[in-house]
């Protein structure tokens, strides 16, 4: 490597690292977990089963939805087993909450027992590494962990058992060149190289469980699909808020999910799930059924929140990525980058390939529908948020 090379490649990783401060220092405080106002009337179209409930991940983003759509149709033997309390639940008395570690067998083991009914939903959402130094932890949460989730399902005797994949599972590095536009389950094909270690292991945590549906006297499994899930308490939706710029292009189109179109389509599953069901041992590809170009969607978020949303230059952002796991690669994942850490190659992809997926087998195996339109979830989102932000009585005493 000459001396322009090296001098070259300092620079630019000089720059990143003052872009990596910048983000770092720009970050806002995290907003605090509120539940949604439980007058509002609920579109989730289930009735109640009086079964009892284990939400695993339960005061997770998608978990804590699911929780709430639960007991707004009345349930009322709800537990949450999760490695922190949010204290999200903390006044529902048909909530209780079981502090554990999907890792640990004994933990599970007596968190199914007495259940009917798990949903499986802690995650850990790595969708921007590929690296090595990353695989293992990333591994044992999304597939060793759920592999265990099955087995104390089994030894315990739970009846169902559903779990979130993602659509973006069939996302590659090809997709660039090959874009996916209304696939249905009956023609996806799990790729042979994955994008990154977010999508394998949620790809082999995703064949585990529908293996593990056992047919008319044991587990009857499902799993659901969704693609880039937002809604309130959801990462994506504040981060577009705090006004930072994103990367992607004008024009590819790809599926979004508003939160309660993913749970709905999970309580449409667990109603459908029995034996001889054609809905046991499947998967369902679920969204907002309106794919939108990444750039209109994101703006009119931005909108919303007073900003005007921004893409970073195509070459700034695939210099900046390499750069970015070029630095993680070189350090082990050790060198703080702040949010700039997400910047990698797939990230790029993620968000510049075109991808949609059909929904139709959901709408007619489950009589699922999408609830919500992309422009309801998006001002559902931004209400939220807004009140999330606002000072509390306590914080203007302080002032």
């Amino acid at each position: 490597m000459d001396a322009t090379t090296v001098t070259t490649v300092v620079v630019a990783a000089a720059v990143a690292l003052v872009v990596a401060a910048l983000l770092g220092r720009r970050r806002s405080k995290p907003g605090a977990a509120i539940p949604l106002p439980r007058s509002r009337p609920s579109k989730v179209e289930t009735q109640k089963t009086g079964q009892a409930y284990l939400v695993i991940g339960g005061h997770g983003f998608l978990g804590s939805h699911i929780v709430e759509a639960l007991l707004a149709r009345g349930e009322e033997d709800v537990h949450i087993f999760d490695a922190v309390d949010s204290h999200l639940f903390k006044d529902e008395p048909n909530v209780s909450f079981i502090r554990g570690d999907i890792l640990n067998e004994a933990h599970l083991y007596n968190a199914c027992c007495d259940r009917d009914v798990v949903f499986h939903t802690a995650a850990m959402l790595n969708y921007w590494s590929r690296l090595q130094h990353d695989f293992e932890l990333v591994n044992k949460v999304n597939y060793v962990g759920t592999k265990n989730i099955i087995e104390a399902c089994h030894k315990t005797g739970v009846k169902k058992l559903l779990f979130p994949s993602s659509a973006s599972i069939f996302v590659t590095s090809d997709t660039l060149r090959k874009p996916i536009r209304g696939l249905g389950e009956d023609k996806a094909v799990y790729p042979k190289d994955p994008l990154c270690h977010y999508t394998h292991t949620k790809m082999i945590a995703e064949k585990a469980v529908l293996a593990a549906n056992d047919g008319p006297n044991g587990l009857l499994t499902g799993v659901i699909r969704p693609n880039a899930i937002y809604g309130p308490r959801d990462f994506f939706s504040k981060l577009i808020g705090t006004g930072y710029p994103g990367v992607g292009t004008l024009n590819n189109k790809q599926d979004y999910a508003y939160v309660e179109n993913v749970v709905h389509g999970f309580l449409k599953l667990e109603e459908k799930l029995a034996p001889g069901s054609p809905a046991a041992g499947q998967a369902y590809f679920i969204s907002d059924d309106a794919p939108v170009e990444y750039f209109k969607f994101a703006s009119q978020f931005g909108r919303k929140f007073g900003h005007t949303f921004r893409i970073i230059p195509h070459y700034v952002a695939t210099v900046l990525a390499h750069i970015v796991e070029f630095l993680a690669r070189l350090t082990d994942g050790r060198l703080p980058l702040g949010q700039l850490t997400v910047l990698t190659p797939p990230t790029l992809v993620v968000s510049r390939a075109e991808y949609y997926f059909s929904v139709e087998k959901a709408k007619r195996d489950l009589g699922w529908r999408p609830l919500f339109t992309p422009d309801e979830g998006i001002d559902l989102s931004v209400r939220y948020y807004t009140a999330a932000a606002a000072p509390s009585p306590s914080d203007k005493k302080n002032d």
